[in-house]
């Protein structure tokens, strides 16, 4: 405060003087620019603490993945129903052991991917496999890759769908309805192949989205379907309250043709040991 005149009382800056009459200029200054001083350091203490070392061992821009590395997918806008790398026959070649009394012994080989062929004969099923989006991103392409087993005589239509998942539900709606009626059995047939088929349509997914692919093989008795690499894995219960869908993989039906739409108390995930490899890109 200031006092205009008479005895200035301790402390009171008089009109006309830069500081009090009792206080030495120098330590007035030192006083009043040494708490913003402390202040100041404090505030940088607490910004290089939190903020700067922090972000020091952060990657920079060039050193960020960007897409996808090669083991997960060949390409950095694939998402898929599980890592290429799994698509594996295991480190050793075969195993082998002991067969008891006789002394003998047998192996089994393990350079075989795993696949697996949908019930033929007329099963008629929808194999279904889940994806989920990592990344906002668009769809144009859908596709698998076959197994060792081509079919016996053929097949009566082929056909491949992507679906939504209402993941508070378990209920799928397709999303290509036109491409969907298809028929593509000329467009694939050979062994260990990776095929991919142009949607016709653009389907936005944004990052966290499920998605289902679905693909039918119309068989009639004596017919075998065309198999697919997959993975095998222990079939395990979902936890109470668990988000749909339930597994990495069902089947649906009888079908003969792609349905439009599948409510999750018709998707039957009890061979859920297998997830066939599917993918959108």
């Amino acid at each position: 405060m200031t006092f205009p005149v008479g005895t200035p009382p301790d402390g009171a800056f008089q009109i006309g003087s830069k500081f009090g009459s009792d206080l030495n200029k120098d330590t007035a200054v030192a006083v009043m620019t040494g708490g913003i001083k402390r202040s100041f350091q404090d505030v940088r203490g607490t910004f290089k603490d939190n903020v700067e070392q922090p972000l020091g061992d952060k990657p920079s821009l060039t050193q960020v993945p960007v897409g996808s590395p090669m083991w997960q997918s060949l390409g950095k806008t694939e998402d898929t129903t599980f890592p290429r790398s799994q698509l594996t026959f295991g480190a050793a070649s075969s195993t082998s052991s002991g067969g008891g009394s006789s002394g003998g012994s047998h192996s089994h080989s393990l350079r075989t991917v795993p696949d697996y062929q949908p019930a033929g004969h007329g099963g008629c099923t929808l194999e279904m496999g889940y994806i989920q989006a990592q990344r906002d991103r668009t769809y144009k392409e859908v596709g698998f890759i076959t197994g060792d087993s081509i079919t016996a005589f053929g097949i009566n239509g082929f056909y491949i769908g992507v679906y939504s998942v209402d993941t508070k539900t378990g209920n799928v709606t397709l999303l290509n309805p036109i491409s969907a009626a298809v028929d593509m059995r000329g467009s694939f047939g050979a062994t260990n192949t990776e095929y991919r088929f142009n949607l016709g349509t653009s389907i936005t997914a944004k990052q966290g989205d499920v998605f289902a692919v679905g693909t039918l093989q119309l068989t009639s008795l004596g017919q075998t379907c065309s198999s697919f690499l997959c993975i095998t894995m222990n079939k395990i219960t979902p936890a109470a309250g668990q988000a749909f869908p339930r597994a990495q993989y069902c089947y649906s039906g009888a079908w003969s043709a792609m349905p439009s739409s599948i409510e999750e108390k018709n998707l039957k995930y009890n061979e859920s040991s297998k997830v066939p490899f599917y993918v959108l890109r």
